[in-house]
C-alpha cells in the first residue's frame, strides 16, 4: 500500500474519496458505547463524523502525511501510523470501517486477517473499496500509452486489489467472518477539473506507475492518456473516472460455547 499521498491534491481535487463515504456510513451506524477503528482514514474527515457517535474511535493510515493532516484538523480524535495488513491493539473493536482503501492492500489475506483478530466475537466490518472491473478505462489506457512510450515495466506493474464480491466473501469466510451484505455496482464519478481531471487522477492515484520516469515524458504521457480517454470519460464538459465499487458487511461469529452436564 502507497505511503507517498500529498493531503493538500487529495483534499483539494479528490474530496469525492471520503464525500462518497456518507453511503458506507449508514451501513456501519455506529452507537454511542462502542470502540470503532477506521483503517485507512486518510485525513480523518470520516473518522471524526464516527467519533460524534461512538464513544472511542482510532483512525489508522500508512501515510504519515495524511495522519498528521487528520491530527492537525481533528485534535479530538486519535490517530495513528498503521499497516493494514499488520495491526495489533490491545483492545479489541465493536467495529472495524475503512471506505476507499482495501483495494490498495495487495496482502489482502493479511488484512483480513488482522481485521478478524483486532474484532470483538460478534464485532462487525463494514468496508468500501474497488471492485472488479474499477477503473479499467483509466488504467487500460494508462498502461497501452506507457508501453508505446517504451515504460513497459512501469506498464506491468499491479498496484491494487479488485476482487469480485465472490472472491472477497470467501476470503472473508475462510477468516472466519459470516458475510451478512455486500454490493457490487458502478459508480461514475466526476473529477474536480474540467481541464485537467484524468491528468490530476493519475498523479495522485498513480503515481507508482512513473517511478523511473522522466519527469517530461511523465508529463507527456498523463496528458496523452487524458487525450485518448476523451470520447469514453469526458461528457458534458466534465471528465468521469469509472469507477466500480464494492461494499461489503460481515460479522465475526461469537466463539460457540457447549454445556457439560
Amino acid at each position: 500500500m502507497t505511503k507517498d499521498w500529498n493531503p493538500e491534491l487529495y483534499n483539494d481535487k479528490h474530496a469525492f474519496v471520503y464525500q462518497y463515504g456518507q453511503g458506507i456510513l449508514s451501513w456501519l451506524e455506529p452507537k454511542a458505547n462502542e470502540r470503532i477503528l477506521d483503517v485507512g482514514c486518510g485525513s480523518g474527515q470520516l473518522t471524526s463524523q464516527i467519533k460524534e457517535k461512538a464513544a472511542w474511535v482510532v483512525g489508522m493510515d500508512s501515510s504519515p502525511e495524511m495522519i498528521a493532516d487528520a491530527r492537525s484538523k481533528y485534535p479530538s480524535v486519535a490517530f495513528e501510523v498503521g499497516n493494514a495488513s499488520d495491526f495489533e491493539f490491545n483492545q479489541q473493536f465493536d467495529a472495524i470501517f475503512s471506505n476507499a482503501v482495501l483495494h490498495w492492500v495487495t496482502d489482502y489475506e493479511g488484512a483480513v486477517t488482522c481485521m478478524y483478530r483486532n474484532l470483538k466475537p460478534g464485532g462487525r466490518l463494514v468496508a468500501e473499496f474497488g471492485g472488479k472491473g474499477n477503473v479499467q478505462h483509466i488504467v487500460g489506457t494508462l498502461r497501452k500509452v506507457l508501453a508505446k512510450h517504451g515504460y513497459r515495466e512501469q506498464a506491468e506493474k499491479q498496484l491494487w486489489y479488485y476482487p469480485s464480491i465472490g472472491e472477497y466473501a470467501t476470503v472473508l469466510e475462510k477468516a472466519g467472518f459470516r458475510v451478512t451484505r455486500a454490493e457490487h455496482f458502478d459508480r461514475p464519478t466526476e473529477l474536480a477539473d474540467a481541464d485537467t481531471g484524468i491528468i490530476d487522477w493519475l498523479s495522485m492515484f498513480a503515481k507508482q506507475f512513473f517511478d523511473g520516469v522522466s519527469d517530461a515524458d511523465a508529463k507527456a504521457i498523463k496528458a496523452e492518456v487524458q487525450e485518448t480517454l476523451k470520447p469514453v470519460s469526458f461528457t458534458d464538459g466534465k471528465w468521469y473516472a469509472d469507477y466500480k465499487r464494492i461494499r461489503v458487511m460481515a460479522i465475526k461469529e461469537k466463539a460457540e460455547t457447549i454445556d457439560i452436564k
